[in-house]
């Protein structure tokens, strides 16, 4: 059962709770990539989102029609895909995008998220 907390914030996008997924563009600086996805999914777990980081994905086969339908195996078991930043650049982000709002899940932009996390929990 969700929490009043995440329930409420779910609310407010117009989202529904459950886990989340985690997208954006994987660039050629693998180690600040990584260090991107990671400190976003901390700070989702941290408001008790539970989130499944694209990277961690990517990181057992690199970028190719192979790990994209990975992904996507991936994110149909979540409600919300939360974009990162600058993720328009990168196809495989934009397909993987397009794909979740072909199958009816909700997009949200992570700082969006956190803003609406942050105000409820002040």
């Amino acid at each position: 059962k969700p929490s009043t907390h995440k329930t409420y914030i779910m609310t407010q996008l117009s989202i529904k709770p459950g886990n989340f997924f985690i997208c954006g563009p994987i660039t050629a600086d693998l180690l600040a990539a990584e260090k991107e996805f990671h400190s976003k999914e901390e700070v989702l777990n941290s408001y008790g989102c539970n989130t499944i980081n694209q990277f961690m994905l990517y990181k057992a086969s690199g970028l190719n029609l192979e790990t994209l339908k990975y992904t996507i195996m991936h994110m149909i078991g979540c409600n919300t895909i939360v974009t990162l930043p600058y993720w328009a650049n990168c196809e495989f982000a934009k397909k993987q995008v397009e794909v979740a709002r072909l199958l009816g899940l909700d997009v949200v932009d992570y700082s969006k998220l956190v803003l609406h996390l942050t105000e409820k929990q002040a």
